[in-house]
Parts: structure tokens; sequence; C-alpha cells
């Protein structure tokens, strides 16, 4: 079986086949249709892009019941995040100290975000892409990120503020379409093994990175 979406958003038509996105025409009205090819079959499963906010603690990227419709909700997506969707990281994610979320299959999304967690979690990834098609954001509180072994392609910007984080990307590539912007950060823990490239400027402003 195989995973086909079209997302008809903004005036474009857009196709997602499992790990490939295409735009194919501009035609499509203001409105966002999801649609689900599997095994033969079309289902509508989505019918706009959202934000998809980490509830519950520790778990992987698969598991629908940590990725709520609102901040600490208890209402669930049906689908995993796809690359028109947010996903968000914050003050309602993680209840106690060394929990963490892995990804555990090829990753999507728009912007990533992580927005004054709390007990400083830590994110994992080995072995799957993390495909970010907007920004990827870390706000305020510190956190620990590993991504070994898959790429880290980011659409847009790279930026920290106030995030006294750790960032680890070892093996795989990592590529950075926009700007790369460190603000407001005591220490910020940057460590990488692997291909890095940034298509915009690089930023430092109060911070320190180590």
């Amino acid at each position: 079986s195989m995973n086909f979406f079209i997302f008809f958003r903004n005036n474009d038509i857009h196709l997602f086949l499992q790990r490939y996105f295409l735009k194919i025409s501009n035609n499509a009205r203001h409105y966002c249709l999801i649609l689900l090819l599997f095994a033969g079959s079309i289902l509508p499963v989505e019918l706009f892009a959202a934000n998809y906010y980490w509830v519950g603690g520790t778990g992987n990227w698969n598991d629908l019941t940590h990725w709520a419709t609102t901040s600490g909700g208890s209402i669930k997506h049906t689908i995993v995040p796809s690359v028109l969707d947010n996903v968000i990281f914050d003050v309602n994610s993680f209840t106690a100290t060394g929990q963490a979320v892995t990804v555990n299959q090829e990753a999507y999304c728009m912007d990533f975000k992580w927005d004054n967690v709390s007990h400083n979690p830590t994110f994992n990834g080995a072995g799957f892409n993390l495909n970010v098609s907007g920004n990827f954001i870390a706000l305020g509180t510190p956190f620990t990120f590993n991504h070994v072994n898959g790429n880290l392609p980011i659409g847009g910007d790279f930026l920290i503020d106030g995030s006294n984080m750790s960032f680890t990307k070892n093996g795989g590539t990592m590529s950075i379409t926009g700007k790369f912007d460190i603000k407001n950060v005591t220490t910020l823990f940057f460590t990488r093994n692997s291909s890095f490239s940034v298509g915009g400027n690089m930023t430092f402003t109060a911070a320190t990175m180590t």
C-alpha cells in the first residue's frame, strides 16, 4: 500500500506521495482538501492544514495519541503531520524530566516549533529524515535535540531565541534555505558532524554558541 495526498491550497495544487512533494498547478481556489489514496481507495481524512500540539510526554512521532488539535487538548488528529502542518511542543507537552520524542519514521512538517517547554525534554531522531518545509524555531526554555544518520532539510529559517538548548546533528545533511539566527542565549551547545549549508545570513545577537 502507498499513501498519496492531494492538497488544494492558496491557489496551488500540491501532490505529496510518501517522500515526495510536488506543486502541479495554480488553478485551485482558496481552500485546502487532503485526500488519501490507500490500496486503491480514496478517502477524505483532513479538510485543512493544521497545528499539531504534542501532548503526553514520552512517545513516538507516529503515535497519534500524542498529537492534539490544541495545546494540552484531548482531541487528537487522525493522521500524522504533513508538509503543510505546524508541529508545536510547548508548556503542556511534557510532565516530568527524562521525557523524549522519538522519530521512528520519515517525518514531515511545516514549522517545527519548541515554545517554552517544561522539564528539559529530548527530541531523538536516528536513521530517519526530518523534513521541515518552514522554520525551525526554539523559544524560551531549554531542550535537547539529537538527530543522527538522517537528513534535516529546513525550507525556511533556523531561529533560536532565548533557549539554552543542546543541538546535535551527526551524519546525513543539514540544509537551511533561509537564515541562521541565534539570539538571547547564554550558552547554545551546537554540535554537528554532517554536511551543513545555510542559504541566508548567520546572525548572533546577545548569544554564545559553544
